[in-house]
């Protein structure tokens, strides 16, 4: 023990205790803390400038987790060109919690994104969460790309990632295709999703379903479907039964 520790003690009758090292330099927690709480605030302002775009894009180059997550989420709610392209960089992170901020601040934008190509294919990452959040990314996502990646997410394996395309589809990403895969999902888990594809269709305004949903419902070889098909016809017509 050191000469001064050991004379504190002995005047106090009680353990020296050694001084904590101050961490609120650079790279301390305090002073991280407070970068981070900057970031949310600065996400909040209503017209930030240039300078407060600057400061959250270098934030995102941070070492510092928690700091790229929360510079991305307020580039999110910023919106502009710039931001996009940092969100879009964000998509490639090695952390999985910074990959899924970035696609949670593409769904949550005001405008439309050119991502469609990269997010496409991060609908073959393992975890359903994962692309369900890719799909609600695509949603607002513009370009060729963007409408086949909702489309393709309409046959995913997962029934909630069906689900959520099911929810975004739009008629500006509707096609053909979309519908052909919106009839097949009435079938598939059981037919757990044939109600919301049948309102799906109603949304779009696309009956066009329903002549084959009526063969379903007559064919005899189809006997385990055809209550799946009566209960979506009855939910694409629901509201002129209701008139």
């Amino acid at each position: 023990m050191a000469e001064d520790d050991r004379a504190r003690e002995s005047a106090s009758g009680a353990p020296a205790v050694k001084p904590v090292e101050d961490s609120s330099g650079p790279g301390g927690a305090p002073a991280i803390a407070l970068r981070i709480l900057a970031a949310r605030l600065l996400g909040g302002l209503e017209n930030p400038g240039t300078l407060v775009e600057t400061a959250l894009l270098e934030a995102c180059e941070s070492g510092d987790v928690g700091l790229r997550r929360e510079a991305l989420l307020a580039l999110g709610r910023l919106g502009g060109v710039r931001a996009i392209s940092a969100l879009v960089a964000g998509l490639d992170a090695g952390e999985k919690e910074v990959r899924l901020v970035a696609l949670d601040a593409l769904s949550a934008l005001n405008e439309e994104h050119a991502a469609g190509g990269k997010l496409s294919a991060l609908l073959e990452d393992p975890d359903p969460g994962v692309r369900v959040s890719v799909v609600r990314a695509l949603a607002k996502g513009k370009g060729e790309q963007a409408v086949a990646g909702l489309c393709r997410a309409l046959g995913d394996s997962n029934l909630q990632v069906c689900r959520a395309a099911l929810s975004v589809l739009s008629a500006s990403a509707y096609s053909p295709e979309c519908r052909e895969s919106i009839l097949a999902l009435m079938f598939r888990f059981g037919g757990g999703l044939r109600m919301e594809a049948a309102a799906t269709l109603r949304r779009l305004n696309d009956y066009g379903v329903a002549d084959r949903l009526l063969k379903a419902v007559a064919d005899p070889d189809r006997e385990k479907f055809q209550w799946i098909a009566i209960d979506a016809l009855g939910e694409l017509y629901a509201e002129e039964a209701m008139q």
